[in-house]
């Protein structure tokens, strides 16, 4: 379950601000967050994420309200719980493929890097399509292989919660649809809530649900509508 009650955000030394009512999204469920550039879609996956924090409202991950979490505490929850897809993909390029896609066991204690976490980076590599690509550095790879890396490392944690920006955006028609079937999938076996901000409007029956940017700060959750 994830929650914003009354936030107000807005950049410093910048005109851009974004206000959200009420957003509520069920345990469980696959929304897509569509709109146009610059409307705030990729602000509003950061404050869930507890990137960013609100100058007033609350963010509700589970049971934890990340929107009064410290920066480092914030990062611990993320870590545990979140999987990320970054719209510029946020790869680290002097490691290889394997060691990006276990990164989030490199940043700090929060999680054990077992062996069993090797073997399912490995199993997502080779689903993805990436299996002869594994020791290879992420610089070398092309824009459509360095997303699927970026989004095996948002999977290999099985987290709770995904937040994708973008994730299909640099994929082929047939990679795109097969990323997002995997995608999905994964997310559907792990009970996981998944929110997505998409331009691709061709991927959007796969959801539960679709908001537009402008629904979402324009009126309460209660009176938004829901996929069937």
């Amino acid at each position: 379950m994830i929650e914003i009650d009354q936030v107000r955000f807005r950049y410093r030394d910048s005109p851009f601000e974004l206000d959200v009512p009420n957003l509520f999204v069920p345990p469980r469920q696959k929304l897509a967050i569509i709109g146009p550039s610059g409307s705030g879609k990729t602000t509003l996956l950061h404050l869930m994420a507890g990137i960013r924090r609100p100058e007033a409202g609350r963010v509700r991950m589970g049971s934890t309200e990340i929107s009064r979490l410290s920066d480092s505490a914030a990062r611990t929850f993320r870590i545990a719980n979140v999987g990320l897809v970054f719209q510029e993909f946020e790869l680290l390029d002097y490691l290889n493929v394997q060691e990006n896609i276990l990164l989030p066991y490199r940043l700090g204690s929060t999680l054990p890097l077992t062996p069993e976490a090797r073997i399912r980076a490995k199993d997502l590599a080779n689903s993805l399509g990436l299996s002869d690509k594994i020791t290879r550095p992420v610089r070398a790879l092309s824009q459509g292989e360095r997303q699927r890396v970026a989004i095996a490392r948002a999977l290999v944690t099985e987290p709770s919660f995904v937040l994708a920006d973008e994730p299909t955006g640099n994929l082929d028609p047939t990679r795109k649809g097969q990323v997002l079937d995997l995608f999905l999938a994964m997310l559907e076996s792990r009970s996981a809530t998944l929110v997505m901000v998409t331009h691709d409007h061709s991927l959007l029956d796969r959801f539960d649900r679709v908001l537009s940017i402008e629904e979402i700060v324009g009126q309460s959750s209660t009176n938004m509508k829901e996929r069937s």
